[in-house]
């Protein structure tokens, strides 16, 4: 009796043993893998890399590269008197060692495979800061860098534009390749010369009229039917509306500085309001509706005009050289 009793306290303190070795291991493990709180300094994010989650250790490891050096004081110098600093295709996912580079102006993250800009928020002195080709959704983190001058978040996730709101500098923004519908968060960027909004799902220009400081805009690919609110953008220079829903393209005929304007894939059928862009050199119409181009006649200074599947009545290019028309 008395060694069965022994049997059976040995067993059930060996299962307890084990249980706790697997728990205690458990936790260690969610531990470890656990970001710790934010470090004020680099070195400290080096110091502790054990202790991180694989993607802030991934950072660390792709920042040390970065300093050319494992010294963790000495990396921490060599970063944080970096103003430039590019980490294309790094397939970084976790940004928080960055978050104590403040003196950045200039930051490349392109083709990353970055979701979260939080860390990003105490970087105020950036101007210049891309993240394409990322996974990217909220940009709300964005709203503190006052001083960003160009901006490129072509490639991601983006629908909402309300964190580039307040980012009243950026004089370059880039969109493309995103889920945007809505551009009223942009009406504020009055200082914007360059825009590239070109395949998302827009549809309502309007909150483009006040952009007046534009000189080049990228429209293809979307939803676009009504132009008239770009006919306040007389200082356009370039603009791309191919790939659109466009039949009137009256309202462009204020925009005297145009030099090239792409309407090709639209349901364009009188080019006649055209007429007034005096100082075009490129205008591409390829597939749309138009019978009749004579009135083009006044573009004298056009050097390629493409006309191909059109239902045109006559095919005599309305310019000379002929050469100019592609038909």
């Amino acid at each position: 009796m008395l060694k069965q009793w022994i049997h059976n306290n040995l067993r059930s303190a060996v299962s307890i043993s084990l249980l706790s070795v697997l728990l205690l291991g458990s936790l260690s493990d969610r531990t470890t893998a656990q970001t710790p709180n934010k470090f004020t300094r680099f070195s400290e994010w080096c110091q502790q890399k054990a202790t991180l989650n694989s993607e802030a250790r991934y950072t660390v490891n792709v920042l040390l590269k970065e300093a050319k050096t494992q010294d963790c004081k000495q990396a921490e110098t060599a970063l944080t008197g970096l103003t430039d600093l590019s980490l294309l295709n790094n397939q970084i996912k976790n940004l928080q060692p960055l978050a104590t580079l403040t003196n950045l102006e200039s930051l490349e993250l392109g083709v990353n495979q970055i979701t979260n800009l939080q860390p990003l928020s105490t970087l105020t002195n950036l101007q210049n800061l891309s993240l394409s080709g990322n996974q990217i959704t909220n940009l709300q983190p964005l709203s503190t860098m006052t001083n960003l001058q160009s901006l490129n978040l072509a490639g991601n996730q983006v629908s909402n534009l309300t964190g580039l709101s307040n980012l009243r500098k950026l004089h370059t923004l880039g969109l493309e390749r995103n889920q945007v519908r809505d551009l009223q968060p942009l009406s504020t960027l009055t200082n914007l010369k360059f825009l590239i909004l070109k395949d998302n799902q827009i549809a309502d220009l309007q909150p483009l009229s006040a952009l007046t400081n534009l000189k080049l805009l990228w429209l293809s690919k979307n939803q676009v039917g009504d132009v008239t609110p770009l006919s306040t953008l007389t200082n356009l220079t370039f603009l791309d509306l191919d790939h659109n829903q466009i039949v009137d393209v009256q309202p462009l005929s204020t925009l005297t500085e145009l030099e090239g304007l792409h309407l090709n894939s639209n349901q364009i059928t009188n080019v006649a309001p055209l007429a007034t862009l005096t100082k075009l050199n490129m205008l591409l119409l390829n597939q749309n509706r138009i019978e009749q181009v004579q009135s083009l006649s006044a573009l004298k200074n056009l050097g390629v005009l493409t006309l191909g599947e059109n239902p045109l009545r006559d095919r005599t290019c309305p310019i000379q050289p002929a050469t100019v028309c592609a038909f």
